[in-house]
């Protein structure tokens, strides 16, 4: 599976679904690391994505960072982004 094709292509569905929706915070997860073992998650390249992670729910790992970043970066994005919007209407 080429995975950087996969997320290439869904991001540019979301961008042609809503373009609004493109531009929101968003991050690359991996879920099911349990079944990979030690090949761990394949290099992505988003520079758009605040951060990627590789979780396994059954293994309850990765969940932590992830939830804790989620309730951090998308609140702070969307605020500068809101900042930045109101300087340069």
């Amino acid at each position: 599976m080429d995975w950087q094709r996969e997320y290439d292509e869904l991001r540019a569905e979301i961008a042609a679904y809503s373009p609004d929706l493109a531009t929101k915070p968003h991050c690359v997860v991996f879920t099911k690391m349990d079944l990979i073992g030690n090949e761990g998650a394949p290099p992505i390249v988003a520079p758009d994505a605040f951060s990627s992670f590789a979780i396994s729910a059954a293994g309850r790992s990765g969940l932590d960072p992830m939830l804790a970043a989620w309730w951090a970066t998308p609140r702070d994005q969307e605020a500068v982004a809101a900042r930045e919007s109101f300087r340069h209407p």
